[in-house]
């Protein structure tokens, strides 16, 4: 819901979405990762209102350091818990609503129970879904930002269904159901639709107003010249292995970590300064805090506790980089692919 979001709503600590999902009737969401990006305080005002402790009231994988106080327990176990509670007040119709899905890129999707019931999920939902005590008629997931609809059997081998839609709101899932005289889900009634949402769609006023009232707020922030390049430097819209933007990144981020003797990597396996890594030397790396702190399976790094630096972010290292590298008549150059060999896909 907050957080990994973009500048028109990350400038304001993404009051803007909550401005709009708020408009838009929103009545419950999970809990994810990027929901911690700025800690546990920062969410509890989001959820509570008020304003930033330091930016003040706007004008109208998480990183460990920000969760240090923050303890994450087993699902399945809590979803017991409160399915138990949930049946002690007579509820009887019970969703499961979770920011945990699929492992594997595209995996599941269309044709998930092709070979047997979600044949084609994998990873940690699959196991929650499959688990979870069988009060729970339904497990609506998230994450990993691409839709499936898949059925699991629960403990008590009876048909359940896990979901999950498109994130950034290119699709929404459909559900129906109907409930028995005790309030219960009919689990052979329970249908899940695929609904993609067309980009070509009319604009609503209201939300076009709303979208445009935070857009002219961000424009002196948004327009500011920090650099200049020769040609676009692309990341994830990259079809290269080693993209353009990432090798850039990776410059400005040892650019930051110079003063405490940071460099980069060399390609040819890994050398640093011509020479093979050895396992009897002690070596400086610059990385970015979400990794420095075991973030995207990194754990090693988690557990260095000789630690140089972490004043500069890696927005602020970017920045630092164009502003004092380029001008509008030496430009920087996207940098040229050859730092990695991928000896096997």
């Amino acid at each position: 819901m907050i957080g990994g979001s973009p500048l028109l709503s990350a400038l304001f600590h993404d009051e803007p979405t909550i401005d709009a999902l708020e408009r838009l009737g929103l009545g419950v969401s999970s809990v994810g990762n990027h929901e911690f990006d700025e800690g546990p305080a920062e969410l509890r005002r989001i959820v509570d209102g008020g304003c930033h402790p330091e930016d003040g009231c706007s004008p109208g994988a998480i990183n460990a350091a920000m969760i240090r106080d923050v303890e994450f327990h087993d699902e399945l176990p809590v979803i017991e818990r409160y399915s138990r509670e949930l049946t002690r007040q007579g509820v009887r119709a019970q969703v499961v609503l979770i920011h945990e899905g699929e492992s594997v890129k595209g995996q599941a999707g269309a044709g998930c129970d092709d070979g047997g019931p979600g044949a084609k999920l994998g990873g940690r939902i699959k196991e929650i879904a499959e688990r979870a005590v069988p009060a729970v008629d339904l497990v609506v997931s998230g994450h990993s930002h691409f839709s499936y609809e898949c059925t699991v059997n629960d403990p008590a081998g009876h048909r359940r269904l896990v979901t999950r839609a498109d994130s950034f709101g290119r699709s929404f899932t459909d559900l129906r159901f109907d409930l028995n005289r005790a309030g219960d889900v009919v689990r052979s009634t329970v249908r899940a639709t695929f609904r993609p949402v067309p980009v070509d769609t009319a604009r609503q006023p209201a939300m076009a107003e709303l979208v445009e009232t935070w857009r002219a707020r961000s424009e002196d922030v948004a327009n500011r010249v920090v650099g200049h390049i020769t040609a676009d430097m692309p990341g994830r819209g990259s079809t290269l292995p080693e993209t353009p933007l990432g090798s850039f990144l990776a410059d400005a981020q040892v650019a930051a970590g110079k003063p405490q003797g940071a460099d980069r990597l060399l390609a040819d396996t890994v050398r640093i300064d011509g020479r093979p890594l050895s396992p009897d030397t002690t070596y400086k790396v610059a990385l970015n805090e979400f990794l420095a702190n075991g973030g995207n399976g990194f754990t090693v790094f988690g557990d260095i506790t000789a630690r140089e630096g972490g004043e500069v972010t890696d927005l602020d290292a970017l920045v630092t980089r164009l502003e004092t590298t380029t001008s509008a008549t030496s430009p920087a150059a996207p940098p040229a692919p050859g730092r990695i060999t991928f000896v096997a896909r």
